[in-house]
């Protein structure tokens, strides 16, 4: 009985507390303070002109205040209690001001100079920086009393770059020091009493486009007949049709190079050089004949080999052959699609046989990396061991299609990616190659010609501004795929890589391509005081039956002509606004 009278005892104690909580806490939410707060600090007590930052203000008798002031401008009162009040600061001109507390009262409390207004460093982001390409970004401040003193005060500007202290320009060349680098930068104003600030920043050194001019060689073209020559100009051949090891050893030991030999001679009576590359086995050598079809004349398999020594043999007598007339071999086409169905491993022993055939037959030939159409398998493939003895690395420039096939993603999908892996894997001095690129399957990218005449341009100007020093467009006489030509007359496309090949070959880009909203400008010059721009607006589509909408832009004043992808050229007035659309145009300051 005195066990149970207890424990009640107990139950009811811990209602009655409970009670008084609740009351003292409804006191306290809902009764108004009976005098005036007590301020003691505010921490931290000094900040940025731009007001954001969260403090705290401590004292007595701050529960619930009707108002806080910085400088007499509101704060945003976060939370309150007792003794503190946090607040996020208003923005506010620089210098030592009041915070005012009107509490829950009515009773105005001012904490004299309790807080202090700094400086503010405007700038938050730098833009990359392009090994070998001038650098100029300026720092801005506000705040104070100009002029700031400008330093670094932690971390490191990437070499080549260095900081105005004067005028907060960061201006210089980055060296090929490929990566990120974080620093803290510093501006005092130049008041009795400096204020400064502080913020960290980065700047990502990227392998960028070649200062130097365009070769004739980045313009690349792959033709599947060997009978065929495009009737526009390029500077570089790409592989031919039917010339992997299928077609070119249909039976162990029985070599066909006809459709080679036709393409070597045919690249060598018009003095361009070629590449090879091999997809799929022959169904002979094939270590799993359930992976074999037959696309067109002979059957092509997917899996790997079943004595690596057949495949040697094949290697050892391709370079032999043509020691000294191709110029260089691609390690294998798109090993990552459906076309190869074995293990990375397999891939890495399979590419190391062919790289090993060259190295010893033909030491002068360059050697790419496998065309990966992705860097995960990229990354996996050199970390089992893929040679990172290549010349180049290869990449193809399909886009997904998530990009929505537009032109101005290439860097984001198909180049950045590309440099990751590279530098991880110390091939960061290499370039990359586009040895396989267009638009893609004709009806399923469903471009008007006029819009295949606009992807083309923006493709080829956006590649050198990225950094890929060849691209290879495939293919000129492809029925489905990237079509450059109809029954051998080019196409609107087709014309418009004539008109780029001459646009560029011999011309620097002296910086990459801008953007300014949807309109991008590529500049271009020649060493005889030849100057043009490049521009087109990407928001603009040309559809079929809806033509090729445009809109306004003011040509900059030096420009006296433009041509279009016809090769049309147009006078014009100093400053005269021009037309622009999906198409570019090529503004010009004389013929060049």
């Amino acid at each position: 009985m005195d066990y149970k009278w207890a424990l009640r005892q107990r139950h009811n104690l811990g209602w009655w507390a409970g009670v008084c909580f609740l009351l003292s806490f409804s006191q306290l939410a809902f009764s108004k303070a009976s005098g005036p707060a007590t301020l003691q600090g505010v921490t931290p007590a000094i900040g940025s002109l731009l007001g954001g930052a969260k403090v705290t203000i401590t004292g007595h008798a701050l529960y619930l205040p009707e108002s806080v002031t910085f400088g007499g401008v509101p704060a945003t009162v976060l939370s309150s209690g007792v003794s503190f009040i946090d607040v996020r600061t208003p923005a506010h001109a620089p210098g030592v001001v009041n915070v005012t507390v009107v509490n829950s009262g009515g009773f105005t409390t001012v904490l004299t100079g309790g807080y202090t207004y700094d400086i503010a460093i405007a700038t938050s982001t730098l833009p990359d920086g392009v090994a070998g390409i001038s650098y100029s970004q300026t720092l801005a401040a506000e705040g104070g009393v100009e002029p700031y003193h400008w330093s670094v005060v932690g971390g490191n500007l990437p070499s080549g770059l260095h900081l105005n202290s004067s005028t907060g320009a960061i201006i210089g060349a980055p060296a090929a020091n490929y990566g990120t680098f974080p620093f803290t930068v510093q501006a005092s104003d130049s008041s009795p009493q400096p204020l400064s600030a502080t913020t960290s920043l980065s700047i990502n050194v990227d392998m960028g486009m070649n200062p130097g001019p365009v070769p004739a060689s980045f313009f690349g073209m792959s033709v599947l007949d060997h009978a065929t020559w495009p009737s526009i100009s390029f500077g570089a051949f790409g592989k031919g049709g039917q010339t992997t090891w299928p077609y070119l050893e249909p039976a162990k030991g029985q070599f066909n190079w006809t459709d080679l030999d036709a393409f070597v001679a045919n690249a060598k009576a018009h003095g361009v050089s070629l590449y090879w590359t091999n997809h799929e086995v022959p169904q002979w050598a094939a270590s799993d004949t359930s992976t074999c079809h037959t696309p067109q004349t002979v059957p092509v398999c997917t899996s790997t080999v079943a004595n690596i020594a057949d495949w040697d043999e094949f290697c050892t007598a391709l370079v032999q052959r043509y020691k000294g007339q191709i110029m260089m071999y691609e390690l294998w086409n798109e090993p990552n699609t459906s076309h190869f169905t074995g293990t990375i491993a397999q891939m890495v022993e399979l590419t190391q046989r062919l790289y090993n055939a060259v190295r010893a037959n033909d030491p002068k030939a360059l050697i790419a990396s496998p065309s990966a159409t992705n860097t995960t398998w990229l990354g996996s493939y050199f970390a089992a061991g893929g040679p990172t003895g290549v010349n180049i690395v290869a990449v193809h420039g399909y886009l997904p299609s998530v990009s929505g096939n537009q032109p101005e993603t290439l860097a984001t999908y198909k180049v950045i990616p590309w440099h990751a892996v590279m530098l991880q894997y110390g091939l960061e001095n290499k370039p990359i190659w586009d040895t396989e690129g267009s638009w893609g399957e004709d009806t399923v990218a469903a471009l008007d010609p006029d819009a295949q005449a606009a992807f083309l341009a923006r493709y080829c100007l956006l590649h050198w501004s990225a950094g890929v020093t060849s691209f290879y467009w495939y293919a000129w006489d492809s029925p489905t795929w990237g079509s450059l030509s109809n029954s051998g007359v080019a196409s609107k496309a087709g014309l418009a890589y004539a008109q780029l090949y001459q646009w560029m070959t011999g011309a620097t880009m002296p910086q990459p391509c801008t953007v300014q909203g949807t309109v991008y400008t590529c500049s271009l010059s020649r060493a005889n005081g030849y100057s043009a721009l490049a521009v087109w607006d990407s928001g603009r589509t040309c559809t079929a039956g809806g033509g090729c909408p445009t809109s306004n832009y003011t040509a900059p004043k030096s420009f006296v002509q433009y041509r279009d992808l016809t090769g049309a050229v147009t006078s014009i007035q100093s400053g005269q606004i021009v037309l622009i659309g999906a198409k570019p145009i090529l503004l010009e300051n004389k013929n060049p």
